[in-house]
């Protein structure tokens, strides 16, 4: 504390205790001024205490030394993440520690002598040119690394046999993923989530990489020779329909059930390829397209209301025989002849409705007409 403030306080206890009797001794004019010296010097000493006591001095530089300072930490650098490696498939954990590493096709081969023919197969030229991915890897690819499944020489007893994929024995879901690490997008785009995939169809359900009896070793490699047998093996009842009089010309080759549908997903009703029934159709029906200035309206809306679309017994593969067809709608009119109005008894009775005759006999213009006169489809 500074030596004047001392001083000043010594002062004024020494005055507090000589004062009184010193007063005693004196008048009072002698008490009056000691009172106002007291004021003077007790108060403004009193305020610099305060602020002396208040105020914090700063440390000495020995005291800079022996203060704990605060250790500045920087922020760990995180690591770069790796970029994923595609499409070799990863690393599959073995029995104890050991993990898995690539051997090479030259070596899968040496024990699958079947499936020499991979050589020439669409995957093996492709793969290269498209992904990247060269030969000695295509295996691994889908497979996995193989070390493992090598070292265990053909012992199913031995947990590191089944280290490898096989994408026939895995999840319907892990099969696909398998292969959609490169068939991923395009028509295949809405897979995840489609009908097939809600079922646990896979991937290998329908196609297969090594069955070189079925598709040559060429696209689309099927499990079977043609799409229509790929699809009969769940669709049994549209079998049936196919070999009915008139029918789609699956059975003569001329197309397939992918002309008419997406089996790897769509936003439309029955894995459609279009929008609708009828623009579906119109892939090949282009005469019926229209726009027609008169619109027959059970033919714009949906083609299903009069045709079967796989087959039918019936000519055009319709799903009734005309007249009943149309009697479905037209249940009565004002037609020359027969006994009564309905149209079928029209085209039964009538001199109009004689043997294989029918509605279209007159209305021949069903689907719709451009006709000026066309109003009820003659012409």
């Amino acid at each position: 504390m500074p030596t004047f403030v001392i001083g000043r306080m010594e002062w004024i206890r020494h005055n507090r205790m000589v004062g009184p009797l010193h007063i005693a001794a004196g008048d009072a004019s002698e008490r009056r001024k000691m009172n106002a010296t007291a004021k003077r010097w007790i108060l403004p000493g009193a305020g610099v205490l305060a602020i002396l006591l208040l105020t914090p001095f700063p440390l000495r530089a020995q005291d800079k030394k022996d203060a704990p300072t605060a250790v500045e930490t920087k922020p760990e650098a995180k690591p770069e993440a790796k970029p994923e490696v595609k499409p070799v498939a990863e690393s599959t954990k073995a029995s104890g520690n050991t993990k898995a590493e690539l051997v090479g096709a030259t070596t899968c081969l040496g024990c699958h002598t079947d499936k020499d023919s991979f050589r020439k197969n669409i995957h093996a030229k492709a793969m290269p040119r498209e992904k990247g991915v060269e030969f000695e890897q295509s295996c691994e690819t889908c497979h996995g690394p193989g070390s493992l499944h090598v070292a265990a020489g053909g012992d199913k007893s031995n947990p590191d046999f089944y280290t490898i994929h096989n994408p026939k024995r895995m999840k319907a879901s892990e099969a696909s993923k398998t292969c959609l690490q490169c068939h991923e997008g395009g028509a295949r785009m809405n897979w995840e989530g489609s009908k097939h995939d809600s079922k646990n169809v896979s991937c290998v359900n329908c196609h297969s990489v090594h069955n070189e009896e079925a598709n040559g070793g060429q696209a689309p490699l099927l499990t079977k020779k043609s799409q229509a047998e790929v699809c009969y093996q769940c669709h049994a009842e549209k079998k049936a329909q196919i070999q009915k009089s008139a029918h789609m010309p699956l059975v003569e080759g001329k197309m397939g059930c992918t002309a008419c549908h997406n089996p790897h997903g769509s936003n439309t009703e029955k894995l459609l390829v279009k929008d609708s029934v009828t623009e579906t159709c119109y892939q090949c029906h282009q005469d019926k397209r229209g726009p027609y200035l008169w619109e027959h309206p059970p033919v714009r809306e949906d083609c299903r209301n009069c045709h079967e679309a796989h087959g039918s017994t019936n000519d055009y593969m319709l799903i009734i025989k005309p007249p009943f067809l149309c009697s479905r709608c037209h249940l009565s009119g004002s037609h020359m002849g027969g006994e009564q109005n309905d149209a079928n008894m029209i085209n039964i009775q009538s001199v109009y409705g004689g043997e294989g005759h029918s509605c279209v006999n007159c209305h021949s213009r069903i689907h719709g007409s451009n006709h000026p006169s066309g109003k009820r489809f003659f012409r």
